[in-house]
């Protein structure tokens, strides 16, 4: 199937049949219903019934909307197994993760529409995060700079501008980073021993790390020469950690809502 269909259900028990298909062969599959959701894992919630919008994907995510805000009201990430079954004349969704235990119940006794498909493409999604994004998060997980740092300050002022992400090591040592969103050039390795240069001039010698997800030849030649470390950033993990992060806040908020 590379098309999209969209079916009105007579009953429950065809409602079911469609969607057990869908999500057996791994479409992106929606319907509209009149449903009220169960959550258990690292806390519990529950809805009562009102009319929502269900989404689940083929990486085995599910997202339940509601009328209001653009938030999902409840939802599970990629990996979830799903189960479709009819329970005392109510069709039951459920959603389980394993690793953490997680059960996202979907309950709906009318269902409206069921729309899925199969795109003939993959259309690219590109994400971006902003050095001030790639900063804090840095500074969240200051392992991923080296091990056993503590950070000071962010934005600390020297003389010559402002240094990224300013750290504490195990042993006293101070270690300060320069951020790039994009590939560094050899003016980002100069902007940081400018940095390190005031920072001397204050009696402080520091390790000068320029972290950045690619480095231009010049700038590898310009970092050995000054001993500036080059750091990779894989923005992949990076965004991963941040929506992990993200994820944790909005079970936070589901549990004490």
């Amino acid at each position: 199937m590379t098309g999209w269909i969209c079916s009105t259900p007579e009953n429950l028990r065809e409602a079911i049949s469609l969607l057990k298909d869908a999500i057996n062969r791994k479409l992106f599959t929606a319907f509209f219903g009149r449903c009220w959701v169960e959550y258990e894992g690292r806390g519990a919630s529950k809805s009562t019934p009102g009319d929502r919008l269900v989404i689940v994907k083929p990486s085995g995510s599910i997202l339940v909307h509601s009328s209001k805000g653009f938030k999902p009201e409840n939802w599970q990430p990629d990996g979830s197994v799903f189960h479709i079954d009819l329970i005392n004349s109510i069709l039951r969704l459920k959603a389980v993760r394993k690793k953490p235990r997680e059960i996202l119940t979907v309950w709906c006794d009318k269902i409206y529409t069921i729309s899925c498909g199969m795109s003939s493409g993959e259309g690219a999604f590109i994400m971006y995060m902003s050095e001030a994004e790639i900063r804090d998060t840095l500074a969240r997980h200051p392992e991923i700079v080296g091990e056993g740092l503590v950070p000071i300050e962010k934005e600390k002022p020297v003389e010559t501008g402002f240094i990224d992400l300013y750290f504490k090591g195990p042993k006293g040592e101070t270690v300060v980073v320069e951020i790039k969103r994009v590939r560094a050039g050899e003016d980002a390795v100069k902007q940081l021993a400018q940095y390190l240069e005031a920072l001397r001039k204050r009696g402080v010698n520091a390790e000068g790390v320029l972290a950045a997800p690619g480095f231009t030849e010049a700038a590898v030649r310009e970092a050995a020469l000054r001993r500036i470390r080059l750091l990779y950033l894989d923005m992949r993990k990076l965004l991963r950690l941040r929506e992990e992060e993200r994820r944790r806040q909005l079970s936070l908020e589901d549990f004490l809502s």
